[in-house]
């Protein structure tokens, strides 16, 4: 979806990158960043497997996020 909406106001790549990566730094944690990363190397493909979930789960429990959190963090 957000990616017809950049397409559709004339957006490039990069520049939605840089937004999305001003507006991420600015209302996240350190903690917070470094989950989303992990989350986002881990569905490239579209698709979080079993084993990647457990990981993403051991991770979000060692640096204190919540589920709820957790499930915000991945739909940015």
């Amino acid at each position: 979806m957000l990616t017809r909406f950049r397409e559709r106001l004339g957006i490039s790549e990069d520049r939605a990158a840089e937004l999305e990566a001003t507006i991420t730094a600015i209302q996240l944690t350190d903690d917070e960043k470094e989950y989303l990363e992990a989350y986002k190397d881990v569905a490239k493909d579209g698709d979080v497997s079993n084993g990647e979930r457990r990981i993403l789960n051991r991770l979000r429990t060692s640096l204190g996020i919540s589920e709820e959190r957790a499930k915000e963090l991945e739909q940015m």
